[in-house]
């Protein structure tokens, strides 16, 4: 595994950068990651991106799950939500504009 990097600079090229920001930590191989897997999920559950390789090239992000609840209060969902717009409604055929 590889060190934490700066944000935006992990030393692995711009399409590691692109992922997340910052890496955390660069795992290149699936048996690097199966010989460190439950570091690596206590990892990314205090919070840091994990970065998994196949033969030294990134393909998948290891990240913590969100709890069931943990975004309560923080989404609003407008009281018409349900509701499409006349010229929208009367496009797909379902009725004429009000």
């Amino acid at each position: 595994m590889t060190a934490p990097a700066a944000a935006g600079h992990s030393g692995l090229g711009p399409e590691v950068d692109r992922l997340t920001e910052p890496v955390a930590v660069f795992v290149r191989t699936v048996r690097e990651a199966r010989a460190h897997l439950s570091a690596l999920i206590d990892r990314a559950l205090a919070g840091e991106v994990v970065i998994l390789g196949r033969a030294g090239q990134p393909v998948a992000r290891l990240v913590a799950c969100r709890q069931p609840g943990a975004m309560r209060g923080q989404i609003h969902i407008a009281p018409d939500f349900d509701e499409l717009p006349g010229d929208l409604a009367e496009a797909l055929g379902a009725g004429p504009a009000p």
